[in-house]
């Protein structure tokens, strides 16, 4: 696949690794690249994404999931995107849980740069993951990968909000092969929600959720 240099997303480099990185693999991933406590991958964990363009009651709504699965005992992924991403992330942290980043970019790059001390953060106190070595550089087929990995290490996922084009489509659809559950916000299930997850729905692949509280009880009886 040829790139446009300029499609490239801008990464910052970090100097130094919060922990001591180290690659493990789990079923169907690969090599895992990893910086923090590995424990994690192997407790229960919910994916939590969305949109980067997320709206304040998309971000609350992250939030409040994030908190109450984080009270039922579940580990929140994401993959530290803005917006949803970084909001379920943080939401985790605040609520005394613990949160897995698995990230698009190579562990001595962070993407977008901003978030180079989020990621150091989790890095320092939670998991950090890549599938790709160290010094890869960043390219933007690089995060449905990323996505398909979370996918993969999640025992299902919540989606929040999500356009027509969000590359959250890769991840529910590999969700969906694995046969994995997969929460979608009933605001995205309307008519003006995107086509591929309205078609989703009509074949019945999706479990709606309104209230974190609703999608606490779901996801603790589906996994």
């Amino acid at each position: 696949m040829m790139l446009n240099t300029q499609s490239v997303p801008v990464s910052q480099t970090l100097p130094l690794f919060p922990a001591a990185p180290k690659t493990v693999t789990r079923a169907g991933t690969g090599p895992l690249h990893t910086s923090g406590d590995t424990r994690l991958l192997d407790l229960p964990g919910i994916a939590i994404v969305g949109s980067r363009r997320a709206s304040h009651e998309g971000r609350a709504l992250a939030a409040d999931a994030a908190s109450e699965l984080v009270r039922r005992g579940f580990v929140i992924l994401s993959g530290l995107a803005v917006g949803i991403d970084a909001t379920a992330h943080e939401a985790a942290m605040h609520a005394g849980g613990r949160t897995i980043a698995i990230i698009g970019t190579s562990l001595d790059q962070a993407y977008p740069r901003h978030h180079a001390e989020l990621q150091a953060r989790i890095a320092r106190e939670h998991l950090v993951v890549s599938p790709f070595e160290h010094g890869t550089p960043t390219a933007r087929w690089h995060f449905p990968a990323r996505n398909r990995i979370m996918a993969r290490l999640a025992r299902a996922m919540v989606l929040v909000e999500a356009g027509e084009t969000s590359g959250t489509r890769h991840q529910v659809k590999e969700c969906l092969a694995l046969d994995r559950p997969v929460f979608v916000h009933d605001a995205l299930l309307g008519d003006a929600g995107p086509t591929w997850l309205l078609d989703l729905a009509r074949r019945g692949e999706l479990a709606p959720w309104s209230t974190a509280a609703d999608l606490g009880a779901s996801v603790a009886r589906s996994v």
